[in-house]
């Protein structure tokens, strides 16, 4: 075999090994796969949408001035300053179905005049909502420390009522009048009350 040949041979073969690798190159099954120039990326995982944060009570406010509270009950200047307050269940914002069956943990949040920080915690509830808890879990009693009962959920009444039991610790006359509200009025007691 000449060079001649030989070139002519190699030349041949280079030429079938390139029109095979592009005949390959082209086919759908090819067992190289292609690689695009640009990748899209991963699509983000969609969150299912949340309901919206409730409101707490520094974004409402208070249905009343706090001062005249503190004046009425004769709270000193260093009472505490309110900086929120919420229920753990029930929505600031919302009334609850039945106002007259009502049950929940109450926070406020409150600050000193030197920048001390506390909680004051009650259990606020109504006579049906008492009854309810014991029906439901069987309970024997309720112990009822920290607990403010209602005739019926009303928010603006709650808050006062909380608001008059942090003020009273700073008041002039911290041992002075009850802070119970009643409608009712009481006939003075006579001579056969003394027997009971």
């Amino acid at each position: 075999m000449s060079t001649t040949d030989i070139v002519v041979f190699v030349g041949v073969a280079a030429a079938a090994a390139m029109l095979l690798r592009l005949a390959s190159a082209n086919k759908p099954d090819s067992a190289q796969p292609s690689v695009p120039a640009y990748l899209p990326p991963d699509p983000l995982p969609t969150e299912p949408p949340q309901k919206p944060v409730p409101p707490v009570g520094h974004e409402l406010g208070l249905p009343f001035d706090p001062d005249l509270v503190a004046q009425e009950i004769g709270a000193g200047e260093d009472r505490p300053t309110i900086q929120n307050y919420f229920f753990k269940r029930t929505r600031l914002d919302e009334t609850p179905p039945d106002p007259h069956v009502f049950l929940d943990d109450f926070t406020m949040l409150l600050r000193t005049v030197d920048g001390h920080r506390f909680t004051a915690e009650y259990t606020i509830a109504t006579p049906e909502g008492l009854r309810r808890l014991i029906d439901d879990k069987h309970y024997k009693y309720i112990q009822g420390n920290g607990m403010l009962i209602f005739p019926r959920y009303d928010l603006d009444a709650i808050l006062r009522a909380v608001t008059e039991l942090q003020f009273a610790a700073y008041s002039d006359d911290p041992g002075g009048e009850e802070l119970i509200d009643s409608d009712e009025t009481s006939e003075p007691a006579t001579e056969d009350d003394d027997r009971r």
